[in-house]
C-alpha cells in the first residue's frame, strides 16, 4: 500500500500554502473549526482520485482568485513496481535516515532510499484538472492516467 510522504498545497480553498512531512506511525488533523482540516483531507483526495472527471469551481481557488493555479503535490513510497517501471526516470528516492526528498540518485543518500513519485495535480482559471508525475531534475512533468492512479490505491 502506498504511502504518503509530503503534502504540498498552493491556492486551494482557504490554504494559500501548506507543506507537510508526514513521519511513521499514525497522523492526526486536529484544530479548532474551519481551519482547514477538511481542505487538507479534500487535497490528498483529489490528487490521488482515480476519477478523470472531478469539477472545479471559482471558489476553489485561495481567495477565487483563478489568476493563481491550485497545485497538489503528494510525494508517495511504497508504490506498485509497475508505476515505478512506467515511471522509471521520475522515481525519486527518500533518505532513510532524514526522510528527505532526494533527486539525485547517484548521491550516497540516493542509493540507499526508498524509491517515490511525486504526482501533482493542477487546475487553472479554465478549471480542468491536470495530472502529472514531477521531478526537480529539470524534466517537463509526464501525464498520469486515471487508471495509473487507480494502482496507487489498489
Amino acid at each position: 500500500m502506498a504511502i504518503l510522504h509530503n503534502l504540498k498545497i498552493k491556492n486551494f480553498r482557504g490554504v494559500s500554502e501548506f507543506n507537510q512531512n508526514f513521519s511513521k506511525g499514525l497522523t492526526c488533523i486536529i484544530g479548532r473549526g474551519d481551519s482547514g482540516k477538511s481542505t487538507i483531507l479534500d487535497a490528498i483526495s483529489l490528487v490521488l482520485s482515480p476519477s478523470w472527471s472531478i469539477n472545479f469551481f471559482d471558489s476553489d481557488f485561495y481567495n477565487s482568485n483563478t489568476e493563481n493555479p491550485i497545485e497538489i503535490e503528494a510525494t508517495l513510497k511504497n508504490l506498485p513496481d509497475t508505476l515505478l517501471t512506467k515511471f522509471g526516470l521520475y522515481v525519486r528516492v527518500i533518505s532513510d535516515e532524514r526522510e528527505d526528498i532526494i533527486d539525485d540518485m547517484e548521491s550516497e543518500a540516493g542509493r540507499n532510499s526508498n524509491p517515490a513519485l511525486t504526482i501533482r495535480l493542477t487546475v487553472t482559471k479554465y478549471l480542468e484538472p491536470i495530472w502529472t508525475v514531477v521531478t526537480n531534475r529539470h524534466q517537463e512533468p509526464i501525464s498520469i492516467s486515471a487508471s495509473d492512479r487507480a494502482l496507487i490505491n489498489a
